[in-house]
């Protein structure tokens, strides 16, 4: 049995058969022991004995988990899969790699439609046009007397990608429009995308306080779409 270094008097740890006995406020606990880093030449074998399978579950892995971060990165301080998995047994994270990393390969998302920028119990409003010109998208909706009553005051965001870029999710936070409006028309940027490059759009809702949102929906725009929804 090896003892560790003492750093107080309720830290005083010991480790034997893979586990950690420590004291905490005078009360024995009991915890796995942490593994020993491998070394460079260890993990390098390991790599090496990885079969092609495993290669192409390590690549889908990086490259979700890079689209979904970057996910995260964007929407910044709007905390709509924590919410959400509060009540739960995952985290937002895990929440939305489970939901979104079945529709990502090596390159990005592959599965537009079904990919998910934001969810929640928000009703969302009923779209009935989407319109393009360039890289300017007007959307419409109508909402119910119910929806107008409890929430006419709900901020529209929209997520978007550009299929040149299935790696590289944007969100627009300020469109300036609130559900009561009933209609929106954007600019959003190229991204160094190339002219006319289809546009995978999914607005939503958000409470003014920021504590509900609604689950986003996934629109395919082209370049000069105008149509009824």
């Amino acid at each position: 049995m090896a003892n560790l270094k003492s750093k107080g008097k309720d830290s005083g740890r010991q480790r034997s058969g893979g586990k950690t006995k420590y004291y905490r406020k005078g009360k024995e606990c009991t915890c796995d022991s942490k593994r020993t880093p491998a070394t460079t030449e260890a993990r390098d074998k390991a790599l090496a004995k990885r079969t092609d399978a495993q290669r192409d579950n390590s690549d889908w892995f990086s490259a979700a988990t890079l689209v979904e971060s970057t996910a995260y990165r964007v929407l910044e301080d709007w905390n709509m899969w924590n919410d959400f998995a509060r009540d739960l047994t995952v985290t937002g994270w895990n929440l939305c790699h489970m939901i979104n990393g079945p529709y990502c390969d090596g390159s990005g998302v592959i599965n537009f439609p079904a990919f998910v920028f934001s969810i929640g119990w928000l009703a969302n409003s009923t779209y009935t046009l989407v319109k393009r010109e360039g890289w300017t998208v007007t959307l419409e909706w109508t909402s119910t007397a119910r929806q107008l009553r409890s929430g006419g005051r709900d901020r529209l965001m929209v997520g978007y990608f550009h299929a040149a870029h299935p790696d590289c999710p944007q969100f627009l936070e300020d469109t300036g429009a609130r559900r009561e409006d009933g209609k929106v028309t954007l600019t959003l940027p190229r991204h160094d995308a190339p002219e006319g490059d289809v546009l995978h759009v999914y607005p939503f809702f958000v409470r003014r306080n920021g504590t509900d949102f609604s689950r986003s929906l996934y629109f395919r725009v082209a370049d000069g779409m105008d149509g009824e929804v």
